[in-house]
């Protein structure tokens, strides 16, 4: 029986991090198997009693405690080791960087398995990021990459034989389509401080003028808009952004821009956007869990991820695009042919 100890940024704050836990639980955890997560306060989520035996708080104390008791440690999936942050924000996310990579080389001299499955690799450019990837890919007994950006990546810092391609673990979380009715445009969208795809002042710019197409587009079919806000978590939260891009899109002409906060259950949201009539998704899951469901979906890249996911899943290259000028012009002519409700 393993006892299998899981690492993310679990408890509530990340829509895709509890939507990858889902799917690592269908995909990798067998009969017999315990799991527990670490969490900020070591709190259990409610709609994982059944499945999750206890959590562990996000300390140095709760952390070793939790690998004392587990057998096997995991990275759940994401997109941890890369470059795809602007200059200033990647500064402050090296902390990150070392911490990652220190847990899994310390759960592996502990004599744990250590075992990725599902992550995202790369762009990998300098070269911390590039020997901190070496050590969390050294580190692992089992290392499943989601696209074949990743498997370049991996091999181009010598690790070509030891990785597999392995589907991001949301494809594992059991969501399913729904017949019901579908209403509104659904938007994702995170602050320009965290764009890598353009610079700041044109990403700036494209949400101004992002705020006035929608405007014009609800004039013309009369459908509700309502911002997804799916990291509302210390780290990259999408709250203050929302809240601002709500007042720009007021001052737009926009009717009643509604925002929706991530609730700590992933299936809620995932129901929500599955309930949209479609949607502009700028995180990496909104955008996959969109196309899953069947909600026609813009694929607005804020990271390469987001444009290596779209290709994985064959997504039409006039739905995928960058936040500056020809990103808005594929995203008018796309909601261009959407019919009145």
């Amino acid at each position: 029986m393993r006892r299998i100890l899981v690492h993310g940024y679990f408890g509530g704050r990340n829509f895709g991090d509890d939507l990858m836990l889902l799917g690592f639980l269908n995909r990798h955890v067998r009969d017999g198997d315990s799991v527990a997560i670490i969490t900020p306060d070591g709190t259990r989520p409610g709609h994982l009693d059944a499945r999750v035996t206890r959590a562990y708080a996000k300390s140095a104390k709760g952390f070793l405690a939790g690998l004392a008791w587990a057998t096997d440690f995991v990275l759940c999936g994401g997109t941890v080791f890369h470059d795809a942050y602007p200059p200033e924000r990647h500064k402050r996310y090296r902390k990150n960087l070392i911490a990652v990579a220190g847990l899994l080389r310390i759960a592996r001299l502990a004599g744990r398995r250590v075992h990725l499955p599902g992550i995202g690799l790369g762009p990998l450019r300098r070269p911390l990021t590039k020997a901190m990837a070496r050590i969390a890919l050294g580190s692992a007994v089992h290392v499943g990459l989601r696209d074949e950006r990743s498997m370049a990546d991996a091999a181009a810092i010598g690790f070509a034989k030891q990785a597999v391609h392995e589907a991001d673990l949301s494809a594992a979380s059991g969501l399913c389509r729904s017949d019901g009715p579908r209403a509104g445009l659904a938007l994702s969208l995170v602050a320009p401080s965290l764009i890598s795809t353009t610079d700041a002042p044109t990403a700036e710019r494209f949400y101004a003028a992002l705020a006035a197409a929608l405007a014009a587009w609800q004039d013309q079919t009369g459908e509700p808009v309502t911002v997804m806000v799916i990291c509302v978590g210390e780290a990259d939260s999408d709250v203050a952004f929302a809240e601002q891009f709500q007042r720009m899109a007021s001052a737009a002409g926009l009717k009643d821009l509604a925002l929706y906060p991530y609730d700590g259950n992933p299936l809620v949201m995932a129901a929500r956007i599955g309930a949209a009539r479609a949607m502009i998704a700028m995180r990496f899951h909104a955008a996959t869990v969109a196309e899953k469901l069947g909600t026609p979906t813009f694929w607005l890249a804020y990271q390469r991820k987001v444009i290596d996911g779209a290709g994985e899943l064959g997504v039409d290259e006039a739905r995928v695009g960058i936040p500056d000028g020809e990103g808005l012009s594929r995203i008018t002519a796309w909601l261009a042919g959407f019919p009145k409700a």
